[in-house]
């Protein structure tokens, strides 16, 4: 009777806004993504201080205004699978957190590239200038090797996967193939080669012997006896001598 000074509305019992005239009427913009359910409560004041309240609960669902058909599919997929959401965010945190502890280990994964394998075979024989091959094709790579360098030991060198070398004097000699890839990636290997002196044969028959000096054992042997034999030409020569001033 006395008449209606104001009304307050509140949300959840947070005052969000008073009416002084008719027809008392207010609106409230829900943007909220995570809002669903909010109490809304009417209090109406006459003039002598008097007032009367009035509630109700809303339920909000699907309510927001999405500029993008895309976007709200996306969203509401998401609000549907909540696992599935859980568990990509637990893969994608894990992902960055091994990102920012090693930033260089992805790039190395893609950059890194093995070393080529040599492989010289061996070890080799021959004889002096007698043809001796060379066999490198147990080298191995990831990618391709594209260089086979041999280096005889003697000054000479070559190169390819199967080569050949003369040496012109004996003794062992070292080997060293190195190897190079596609990627300018390297590797060496060494290996020994004996090279014997050439063996000819005498004018008669078909016994062969060795062009080389006597051995050391022999010029010992010759030694011991040329002395054995001194001694024993001296010892004569003092017998028959003392016989001779004694008769």
């Amino acid at each position: 009777d006395v008449g209606v000074e104001r009304v307050e509305y509140y949300v959840d019992k947070n005052l969000k806004g008073v009416v002084y005239s008719p027809p008392f009427s207010w609106s409230l913009n829900f943007s909220s993504f995570f809002m669903k359910h909010v109490r809304l409560e009417a209090v109406a004041y006459d003039y002598q201080g008097n007032n009367n309240s009035d509630r109700i609960d809303l339920i909000l669902q699907n309510k927001i205004n999405f500029s993008s058909n895309v976007l709200k599919n996306f969203f509401d997929f998401l609000r549907n699978h909540p696992l599935l959401v859980t568990f990509g965010a637990a893969i994608v945190f894990l992902k960055l957190v091994k990102t920012f502890r090693n930033p260089e280990v992805k790039q190395d994964e893609e950059t890194s590239s093995h070393p080529p394998k040599a492989a010289a075979g061996g070890p080799y024989s021959g004889k002096i200038n007698e043809t001796v091959l060379f066999d490198g094709s147990g080298s191995s790579d990831d990618e391709e090797i594209i260089v086979y360098h041999w280096d005889f030991g003697d000054g000479g060198s070559a190169e390819g996967e199967k080569v050949s070398h003369v040496y012109t004097k004996k003794g062992n000699y070292t080997v060293v193939l190195t190897v190079t890839d596609n990627e300018g990636l390297t590797d060496v290997d060494k290996t020994t080669v004996f090279i014997r002196p050439m063996v000819e044969k005498k004018s008669e028959g078909d016994e062969t012997t060795l062009n080389t000096e006597p051995s050391t054992e022999q010029g010992v042997f010759w030694y011991i006896f040329s002395a054995l034999t001194i001694l024993m030409l001296v010892f004569l020569i003092f017998f028959v001598f003392r016989r001779r001033v004694f008769l």
